[in-house]
This record gives structure tokens, C-alpha cells and sequence, in this order.
């Protein structure tokens, strides 16, 4: 939508030029890294990324993939696996990538302890290893290492690169998944448990791919460790290697536990981010009545709920790295020892082979199973939520569908309002029958029995009281909420403006625009409809002026309007206007329903919702609404002349109100003002300085020492520091 930041990814990425030596030593970053040595980098530094590394090309990948899968087993009556998904888009990527780890690690990293043997072997009094041999021994044990080094370190980014292609792709299917959500499931589905899908869920594919390959090669690993051991010390090395092996099902138990945890953890954060949002949203109200200590409190108590889980998650982890201390050697101890019980008689030369065998074997089945083990348990629990928050319910688009969702054809709709047997021309909305609720579990409907056609061109007013179904009425036409009985017909494309503006953090024109193309003079007539020409006037940037987060630094009447003309400016057949002119006063409201409703859109489709009576004589039709059903319609003269008493009622209110007209000869006077006016018209003309609150602010310092007190402060008490660092220096003694 903001062209202007377009010039940080024109450079090309580096990695497309690179040769192989360049990509296997990473030196193509070299030029990055002596640039951030002699200077700040900052964002003109930035590189276009890959085209595979697209969050656009990877979710085209993955919903691809989902509407296949759903397509497939929606025929079959079973249910969808986002995980299949998963290994259909990056299983051969996976696959192939663990082909080359499961040759380093089997078959490179085994010959190592070979060929040590051989070399410590020529040192043996009686060693029948020639010095030529040796250097050869020597020799295998560098190339075995070149190799290792060669090779994993562009197989990691690899595996890294799988992990983000996998976590951008899902994140990219959030929110394509999040705009096409019904009203009815976002009531369910709140923003924290969203927030928490693109942060945290998806997070889980970077570590738990990067480990998922060991949960195969560490079972190949350790048979054909035994084998080599079982050459080196017999049956010995099958008690070593049972040792080994006893820890498993307490490293499964722990990963299972942490599984159930992960998901206990999950639903604590989803409700602190849905509890934080609320008071940030609710904030003033809570900084007015002084309620800053009890709101603390239940933060405090959703982040200690929330604590308790991560704690248990840690101490597992604690458990299973402690695995890396003393389960080696255990092996190595419970190996020997049973060698010599046997009789035999043991030299450095089996001692160095054995353990060299077995350290092989301690990366594996120590560090890397039991943190695969954690980390696939974690991943398969966030595929779930976010498997579950795809199959939430989704706006029906309608060209012309019946409540069971069968297409039908559109020469078959028929009625008038109330009557659904009469010949039907062409409309440009029409609802034949249409029921509806909210939540399936309500016994009472929403929208009873509603029929409504509004031929193209026709401006139709919806009235009624206050939680009679009239913005029900446009969600259903939207397809935010669906029928379960009856049907709808809209012809065409729909723009809608909400009762509640909705504004993003950016320029007044970009909420106007939304993502269309800029119409100079389209632009000016729907500002002018829309009475923002004062405004602009007023603020200092224009209609570049940033408008904060949720339209904080506007007023009402501002946001209202501007979320009027985003949706007047989106060419559309119908237009769905949700009492627009209520956050307005009586003058701008007047100016509004002339020169936007009246005028702008004169020859459009639009259903206005609207509680401003005094403007019911000036439209085509009106619908009368009453607890979600449409109890009267026909123009204004017809409803007061219809004899329904609730009617004379609802419109006797029309009377009582003031018509504030506008003289034509102040709106011009007010026109040209604002047009001499030079910000404004710069603005618009696209040569005025965007807002200077649009630039990100950004500084370069060293980090002062209270920075690093204050973060090992927040791990405890000094005691406890200090504690950890010790503890720290002897385990690095005891490994090393």
C-alpha cells in the first residue's frame, strides 16, 4: 500500500550472484559486515530478499496446498491435516536435507574413531602401523573433519532456511485466513490467540525442524555404533549401549509431558494478550476512574498463571540437558567395566576408540534426541491450534446462493418485499426468505424470514430501533453471516463502510485509498463529498497526516469520515453505508447525505442504514426493521399513510426534528477558502511533506551498564546470580 519504503529492497540480494565457494564460506555477507564496521547500517542497507523467501510466493505455496486438502477430504467425508499440507509443500526439502545430515553423521562421523584408533595404534610398543600408515590415519581424520565442517555449516542455513520458509508460510495463511473470518468466529477467535499464532506458534517450526531429522538418524546412529563397537569389546558394548538406550522412555514420558504443557501455556498467553489488548484499548477509561491497581492485579495474576507453565516447561528441559553430563558416561563407564569383568584387559588404545565411538553418539542421543523430542512434541501441538483456527468459519461470498450453500441460477429469485412468488427482475440485491443467527446454539433467530430486493440504482434507507437486525441485515449481505435458511443475490461488487470506523496506522490517503490506485480528480470529489477539505485545512500535514494507531489523533466525526470515503472511493455496484452520519453533526450530516449519498453515489446502489429521519423523504425506499424482521416498506408517503400504528410512532419523530440546510452560497465561500489554501492543496497534489511522525526514529549508543545490572537483576536475587554463574564455570571444568 506504501510505495514510498519500496526503494529499501530494489538492491539485489548478494546470495543470487554467488558462487559455490561464496555460499559454502558465507563470504558473499563479507561486504555487509565491513560496511556495519565502519558504519551504522541503517535501512538504505537492506537487501531485496530471495524470491523463494517471499511471504507472498510461500503462502501461495501453502494455500494452494490447504484448498487442496480440503477439496480432497471434504470428498471423503475425513478430516484436513495441516500437517500433510506441511510435508507435501517442504517434506523433499526435509527429506533431502536429512539424507545429507544422516551421511555425516553415520558414515563421515563414524570413520573418525577409525582412523584415531589406527593413529594412537602406531604409538604401541608393538604396533605393527608403519609411519606411512599413520600419516594416512592422520590425513583421514583432517579430511573427515574439512568435511564435517564443509558441509553443515550451508546444511544448518539449509535446514534454518526450511524452518522460516515453513514458519512465513503458515504466518502468511493466518492472515489471509483472519480476513476472510465470519463474525461468528471472530467472537471466537480472539486477537491474543491470533497474536499468539503468528508469534509463538509458528516459531516452533525454526527449532523443531533443525532437530526432527535426529529422531531418524539416531536410532541408524546408534546401531551402527554398536557394531563398530562390538568389533572393538564384544558383548560389552551392548551393556554400554542399553545403558545408553534406558533413558528413552524418560526422555519420551518428559517430551509428552511437555507437550500437554505447551498447550496449557498457549491458552494462559492467548488470554493475558486478549486481557492486555482490552486495557490498552479501555485505557483512558481505567487512567479516569483510577483503576490502575486492581487491572495491575489481574495482569499479574494472567502473567503468574501464564509462569507457572513456562516454569514446568523449564524444569523439563533442565532434566533432559542434565542428560548431556552424566548419560555418556554412564554408556562409557557401564562398557568398560563389563569388558574388564569379562576378563579382558584393557588398553588407551580401545579406551580412546570406545569413548570417541560414544561422544559420537553424545550429540545425538544426548542433546539432540531430547530436544527434538521437545521440540516436534511443541510443534504438533501448535499445527493443531493453527489447524484449528483454519477450519474456523469463513464470509460467504455471495453471487447468488441458497442457504445450504448450492449455486443457483439468478433468473429464479422471486418476490417483492414480503412476497416470495412473484416474478423477479433483475436486482442488484435481493434476499428471498433469508434466517440467520449469530451462534448456532441460539434457539431464537437473528434475522427471521427477511425479504428484500433492491433493484441497481436504487438508494434504500434501513431504520428501525436499536437492536432491531439492521447491521445484521448488511453482515448478511456481506456474507459475515451466514443463513441457514433462505437466499441471497448481490450483483456486482460491494463496498461497505462499518458503524464503527476502522482506521490502520498510516496516512489519511492510504485509509482512503486502500490499496487502490491513486485518482487524482476521484480523489478530490470524494474529500469534498466526504467534508474533509476543512480538516485537511487544519492539520499540518494534510491528507498525509499520520493517523495514529486506531485513528487516535482524530476525532470522531473525523474517523467517520474518513471511513466514509474509503468506502465511496472503492469503485463498487453496491454500497452498504452503516449509519454514517450519526458521529457527524446536523450541518456536516446534511452535507454528507446531499453531496456524497445524493450526489457522489447518485447513480449507485445503496443501502444506507441511518437514524437521521429528516432525510427519509429524499430516498427511493424505505425498510422498516423491528427484533430482526422487516415489519414495513415502501417510500416515505407510503409508511405514513400505511396505518400501522408502530410505524406513525417510529416516524412521528421526523416532525420533531430540526432541518439544518446549508446555503450553497457558504459552501462555495468555504470551498474556495480551503482551495487557496497551500498545505492542502499540496497535499493533494502529492508535493506536500509527508508528516514527520511517519519517520521512524532511531538512535546509536553503547549500552550503558545499568542495562546489564537490571537484566541479571530480573533473574532473582544476587545470591541466585552468582549461584548460576558458578555453576556455570564448573559444568564448562567438568565438560571440558
Amino acid at each position: 500500500m506504501d510505495k514510498e519504503n519500496e526503494h529499501f529492497h530494489n538492491k539485489p540480494n548478494p546470495r543470487l550472484k554467488s558462487n559455490l565457494f561464496s555460499k559454502i564460506t558465507f563470504s558473499w555477507t563479507l561486504p555487509t559486515f565491513w560496511k556495519g564496521y565502519r558504519r551504522d547500517l541503517d535501512p538504505d542497507d537492506l537487501f531485496s530478499p530471495l524470491e523463494e523467501h517471499r511471504s507472498s510466493v510461500l503462502g501461495n505455496r501453502i494455500e494452494k496446498g490447504w484448498m487442496g486438502e480440503l477439496s480432497t477430504v471434504w470428498k471423503k467425508g475425513d478430516k484436513p491435516s495441516l500437517l500433510r499440507v506441511l510435508l507435501r509443500t517442504f517434506g523433499l526439502n526435509i527429506l533431502s536435507l536429512g539424507a545429507m545430515l544422516a551421511l555425516m553423521e553415520v558414515v563421515v562421523k563414524l570413520m573418525q574413531p577409525l582412523f584415531l584408533g589406527g593413529l594412537i595404534e602406531h604409538f604401541r610398543q608393538d604396533s605393527e602401523v608403519t609411519k606411512k600408515d599413520a600419516y594416512l590415519y592422520a590425513l583421514g581424520i583432517v579430511i573427515c573433519s574439512a568435511i564435517n565442517i564443509i558441509v553443515m555449516h550451508p546444511y544448518m542455513i539449509s535446514i534454518m532456511h526450511v524452518g522460516m520458509k515453513m514458519r512465513l508460510s503458515c504466518c502468511s495463511l493466518v492472515y489471509r485466513k483472519a480476513l476472510r473470518l465470519s463474525k461468528t468466529a471472530l467472537g471466537d477467535a480472539t486477537i491474543g490467540q491470533v497474536v499468539n499464532l503468528i508469534s509463538n506458534d509458528v516459531a516452533r517450526f525454526d527449532s523443531s525442524v533443525l532437530f526432527f531429522p535426529y529422531l531418524v538418524i539416531g536410532p541408524l546412529q546408534t546401531m551402527a555404533v554398536t557394531y563398530f563397537l562390538w568389533s572393538q569389546i564384544g558383548i560389552a558394548s551392548v551393556f554400554g549401549v542399553a545403558a545408553l538406550l534406558a533413558f528413552i522412555p524418560i526422555q519420551l514420558w518428559l517430551g509428552k509431558m511437555t507437550s500437554s504443557i505447551r498447550l496449557r501455556t498457549a491458552t494462559h498467553t492467548d488470554q493475558r494478550v486478549r486481557l492486555m489488548n482490552e486495557i490498552i484499548a479501555g485505557i483512558q477509561v481505567i487512567k479516569m476512574y483510577g483503576w490502575e491497581r486492581p487491572f495491575t492485579k489481574f495482569i499479574s495474576e494472567a502473567r503468574r498463571a501464564e509462569l507457572r507453565e513456562i516454569s514446568k516447561t523449564a524444569y523439563i528441559r533442565g532434566i533432559l540437558s542434565s542428560f548431556t553430563i552424566f548419560h555418556i558416561r554412564i554408556a562409557i563407564f557401564v562398557s568398560i567395566l563389563t569388558y574388564v569383568f569379562f576378563g579382558n584387559y584393557i588398553n588407551a588404545t580401545k579406551v580412546f576408540i570406545v569413548t570417541s565411538y560414544f561422544n559420537v553418539l553424545q550429540h545425538t542421543m544426548t542433546i539432540f534426541i531430547p530436544k527434538a523430542i521437545t521440540q516436534v512434541a511443541e510443534a504438533f501441538v501448535s499445527i493443531q491450534r493453527l489447524q484449528d483456527f483454519l477450519l474456523s468459519g469463513e464470509t460467504t461470498v455471495y453471487s447468488w446462493l441458497s442457504a445450504n450453500g448450492h449455486a443457483g441460477g439468478n433468473d429464479n429469485l422471486e418476490c417483492s418485499l414480503g412476497e416470495e412468488t412473484a416474478p423477479r427482475p433483475h436486482y442488484a440485491v435481493a434476499i428471498a426468505g433469508g434466517s440467520a443467527k449469530w451462534n448456532p446454539s441460539l434457539l431464537d433467530d437473528t434475522l427471521h424470514d427477511i425479504s428484500l430486493h433492491v433493484r441497481p440504482g436504487q438508494l434504500v434507507a434501513v431504520i428501525g430501533p436499536v437492536g432491531s437486525g439492521k447491521t445484521s441485515l448488511l453482515h448478511a449481505i456481506l456474507g459475515e453471516l451466514t443463513l441457514h435458511a433462505g437466499e441471497i443475490q448481490v450483483s456486482g461488487g460491494v463496498s461497505y463502510a462499518s458503524q464503527e470506523p476502522w482506521l490502520f496506522a498510516g496516512s489519511i490517503r492510504q485509509n482512503i485509498l486502500f490499496g487502490s490506485e491513486y485518482d487524482k480528480q476521484h480523489y478530490r470529489r470524494v474529500v469534498e463529498a466526504c467534508a474533509l477539505w476543512q480538516d485537511f485545512k487544519q492539520l499540518f500535514a494534510g491528507d498525509r497526516t499520520i493517523v495514529g494507531e486506531r485513528g487516535e489523533t482524530l476525532s470522531g466525526g473525523q474517523k467517520a469520515r474518513i471511513n466514509l470515503a474509503r468506502a465511496v472511493y472503492k469503485e463498487a455496484d453496491v454500497y452498504l453505508l452503516d449509519d454514517p452520519l450519526s458521529a457527524v453533526d446536523p450541518r456536516v450530516s446534511n452535507h454528507l447525505f446531499q453531496q456524497c449519498i445524493l450526489g457522489l453515489l447518485k447513480n449507485k446502489t445503496v443501502i444506507l442504514v441511518t437514524h437521521q429521519m429528516h432525510h427519509l423523504d429524499s430516498v427511493e425506499h424505505i425498510v422498516l426493521m423491528q427484533a430482526g424482521r422487516v415489519v414495513a416498506g415502501g417510500t416515505y408517503r407510503e409508511l405514513q399513510a400505511s396505518g400501522q400504528q408502530f410505524t406513525k410512532l417510529l416516524l412521528s419523530s421526523i416532525a420533531k426534528e430540526a432541518r439544518l440546510s446549508i446555503i450553497p452560497e457558504e459552501i462555495k465561500r468555504s470551498r474556495v477558502r480551503l482551495l487557496s489554501h497551500r498545505s492542502t492543496v499540496s497535499s493533494l497534489d502529492g508535493s506536500g511533506s509527508e508528516d514527520k511522525s511517519s519517520v521512524e526514529d532511531y538512535s546509536s549508543e553503547m549500552v550503558r551498564s545499568y542495562v546489564f545490572t537490571e537484566y541479571f537483576a530480573a533473574a532473582g536475587h544476587k545470591c541466585v546470580v552468582v549461584l548460576m554463574l558458578t555453576m556455570c564455570v564448573v559444568l564448562a571444568e567438568v565438560g571440558g
